[in-house]
């Protein structure tokens, strides 16, 4: 979202325009998130549960409980 502000100040975008490239970045990262859960709903549990700590390792990594 940053770069499409710094887009709109530097080439001084339309409203209109800005805000459907807005709308348009919203819905595709939300379906790149449903497509992303439903991959992962069909994943064994074990596989899923490896895949979620690789996805998140680094915010693992920041919890003083899990440095232990």
């Amino acid at each position: 979202m940053g770069t499409l502000n710094d887009i709109k100040r530097k080439y001084d975008i339309r409203p209109d325009l800005f805000d459907e490239l807005r709308k348009t970045i919203k819905y595709d990262h939300s379906k790149n998130y449903h497509d992303i859960i439903k991959f992962m709903n069909e994943l064994p549990y074990k596989l899923k549960i490896e895949l979620a700590l690789e996805i998140h390792k680094d915010l693992y990594r920041e919890i003083e409980f899990f440095k232990k």
